[in-house]
């Protein structure tokens, strides 16, 4: 059973990343930013629903409340496809992703994803990459947009770790703005290239932000990665029976 919803859920997912993708590229010039926003959180909310009603995978979100009033960076561990959903949804809506230049080549879903200008970065060009992203990430963070970052570079198995990128650290002390942590135990339930959903509730918890004021970026990545390491240990790690939907609604900031 696990299975068959698995493969609905599937077929589901690619086609609302069709359905929402193109008015993205028919109409994004002319919808703009806050357009563009609306019609991203839209799709990430239905691919939510989509995920509890299919395969009964919903998620707890706590401490959104900590969220700092203006932008920030924030650096999340990276288990799933999951939280590149879920962020969109929790977080403001004006968000400017670091991902690899690679998701930019996919046909068609690469098109749409460039119309949000997102910070690509060519994982073979270390030096390059590190200064555009803290060349573009600055100008995003000044405009007033959020910089997400997830510091391991690649997904990471749950019961595995792999250390933090500097970038973000770097980035937040060199624009003077917070570095928000997050994590969550999506991994256990959406595996890596695992086309398995296993039923139950995802857990994720948004972490005090940490001020860069008068730190060095060596220390604000530290700071960061301890708490996301810790924490990450506390959250539940094996499999939940299903529960009632838990419906998170966005901050005021997202309305």
């Amino acid at each position: 059973m696990i299975l068959l919803r698995s493969l609905l859920f599937a077929l589901l997912f690619n086609l609302l990343v069709v359905a929402y993708a193109i008015p993205m590229l028919l109409f994004g010039r002319w919808l703009g930013e806050v357009g563009l926003n609306r019609l991203a959180c839209a799709w990430a909310k239905a691919e939510l629903t989509a995920l509890r009603m299919i395969c009964r995978l919903d998620f707890h979100a706590r401490g959104l409340e900590r969220l700092p009033p203006g932008p920030a960076v924030v650096v999340s561990n990276h288990q799933s496809t999951w939280e590149t959903i879920a962020l969109r949804v929790l977080l403001p809506e004006r968000q400017t992703w670091v991902l690899k230049q690679e998701l930019l080549q996919i046909p068609f879903f690469g098109a749409a994803l460039a119309r949000f200008r997102p910070i690509a970065l060519d994982r073979n060009a270390l030096r390059a990459s590190l200064r555009k992203l803290l060349q573009e990430g600055e100008a995003h963070l000044r405009q007033g947009r959020w910089v997400i970052v997830f510091p391991q570079g690649t997904r990471v198995a749950p019961g595995e770790w792999r250390g933090f990128h500097l970038g973000a650290a770097m980035l937040a002390t060199k624009a003077g703005v917070p570095l928000v942590p997050i994590v969550h135990n999506a991994g256990v339930f959406w595996g890596r290239r695992q086309l398995r959903k296993r039923p139950g509730r995802i857990h994720l918890l948004v972490g005090s932000a940490i001020d860069p004021t008068g730190k060095d970026a060596a220390t604000v990545n530290a700071a960061a990665e301890h708490w996301i390491n810790r924490t990450l240990n506390t959250l539940p790690p094996a499999w939940e029976a299903a529960r009632p939907s838990l419906v998170i609604s966005p901050s005021p900031r997202n309305r």
